[in-house]
Formats: structure tokens, sequence, C-alpha cells
């Protein structure tokens, strides 16, 4: 474009460092909405004057203009804190680490760096109590002190994040409802579910609304016909189970069945599929 901002001489392999700066008033961009690239070239001369016409070096980048602001879209993250070990599986060793300084750590950091008005938590109290468990028996379970110190910072980390978040609470130990609803036994199980889960949830200062996310993931239309005589705030079902849910739909979707009405909570974990490596870079642009 005939733009030209001289470096001066430079003798055989000395070097300068220089920064172009241009207005963007001057780069001649049209009003049209679109992405433009913008090129650097660096041309030199011999020592006898002559010019070699193809670049010594070049750079581009892209300059994007959107002549309307784009109406913003209310977004958010929900955050499950349960346990993730299977019950006949249960490794000490294996968790410590992952509460201390590896997965459960980082994903409750990730968790704390959510925008607090786009952030929901849910949390299990059984998770508080095994973790707190390991931590207290660390010397029986070979944990070294210091990652039994770290576990019980977790703990506190995330009751501290619960006060100031939207926070709901699962029942304790996500209970396999479909092994005892419509029993005899069932009222007396629920009763005893629910007082496990507010008593762990005093224990740990907890303060939210309860949540039902059995086990198994998944929820049977007859299962939530059980459910919903519990009356439950909000039950946690596979967005299997929702044979007209899109995602366009939300998280939070009224479901109906005959006499069944019930609040659902679609689940929806974060789709990796499309993509070949999973980079930081493109977790960062998905949670974003």
């Amino acid at each position: 474009t005939d733009r030209f901002a001289t470096i001066g001489d430079l003798a055989p392999g000395e070097t300068k460092s220089f920064t172009i700066r241009v207005p963007r008033k001057e780069l001649g961009l049209s009003s049209a909405t679109g992405i433009y690239p913008i090129g650097v070239h660096l041309v030199a001369t011999d020592p006898r004057g002559g010019r070699d016409p193809q670049s010594r070096a070049r750079a581009l980048t892209l300059l994007p203009q959107v002549d309307t602001k784009p109406a913003k879209v209310d977004a958010g993250l929900v955050w499950p804190f349960i346990e993730t070990w299977p019950v006949d599986d249960v490794d000490p060793q294996e968790i410590s680490q992952s509460v201390a300084s590896g997965q459960l750590r980082r994903y409750l950091d990730a968790a704390t760096a959510t925008p607090s008005k786009a952030r929901t938590l849910l949390i299990d109290p059984a998770l508080l109590d095994s973790i707190e468990q390991f931590a207290s028996s660390a010397e029986d379970m070979n944990i070294e002190a210091n990652v039994a110190t770290a576990m019980t910072d977790w703990v506190e980390d995330l009751v501290d994040l619960a006060s100031t978040s939207d926070t709901w609470i699962i029942t304790y130990g996500r209970p396999d409802y479909a092994g005892f609803s419509g029993t005899a036994k069932a009222p007396d199980v629920t009763r005893a579910i629910d007082v496990s889960t507010d008593d762990a949830a005093a224990r740990h200062k907890l303060v939210g609304r309860t949540i039902v996310w059995p086990r198994s993931n998944d929820t049977s239309p007859k299962l939530l016909q059980e459910l919903s005589a519990l009356k439950p705030e909000r039950v946690v079902v596979s967005t299997e189970r929702l044979s007209d849910w899109k995602p366009g739909d939300g998280s939070v979707v009224n479901y109906s069945d005959g006499d069944t009405h019930q609040r659902l909570v679609a689940f929806t974990p974060l789709d990796f599929s499309l993509v070949e490596q999973s980079t930081s870079l493109f977790v960062q642009h998905l949670l974003s």
C-alpha cells in the first residue's frame, strides 16, 4: 500500500528490534463486517542501492470488524462435586493426591475462577465426609501430613466457595433410588437419606436447596413418577431420557407425563468429541 517505515542501515550480521504502530483509520478498511488480513513485509536494499522485489520477512494478523454489537446471551456453568471413585474400589493414595494437587484441586480452582453470577455448585456432602475421613486417618492410610493438610484445606475452600455461589445440595451419597423406590421400605429409606443429608449439610455449614441425582446417572419414567411423589425441587436426568430436548432448551426443563410434573436438570457435560486435541486453548474458549 506504499506505506513504509524506515529502520535505518544495518551492517552485515547486525540486528535491530523495531515496532510498527498504524492507526486503524489509516488502514483503509471498508465499513463492511468481516475479517481483514493485515500484513507487514520487510524489504531491504543492497550496498549498491538495489532492492529485491521479494520480501525478506513478513508477518500477518487478522483484524475483525463488526458493524453492530451482538446481543449478550446469559450463560453459566454447573460444577458437580461428587465422589468419582467406585464405592467398591477406593484408593486413598490416589484420592489424596487428586485432592491435594491433582484433578480435584484443579477442578475446584476452575470453579472458583468462574464468575459468581455464572456459577452453580452441586455438592454431595458425602464427598466432604469422605475427604475429611481420609485426612483424619492419614497416618493409617500412609498419607503424608502435608497432603492431609491440603485435603482439609480443599474442603474448607469448597465450603467457602459455596457461600458465594448458587449452591444445590445433592442427597447424601447419591442413593440408588431405583433400587428401593416403590418398595415397602421406601418411605423409611427416604427419611434416613433426608436426615443424613441435612445433618451433613449442617455439619459442613452448607446452605442450599436439595437436588436428587440418582447414582445410575439415568432416570426412567417410572422412577420419575416415584421421585415426583417425594416432591424434590429438582432431579438430575440424562438428556437421553428427554426425547424432545434440544440444547437451546437450556438445562432446566419442565417434565410432564400424565400426573407427573417435575422440574428437571438436564445432565449435559461439555462435549469434546469434535476436537482433535484437547488443548488448553480449546477448553478456555469452550468455558468462556
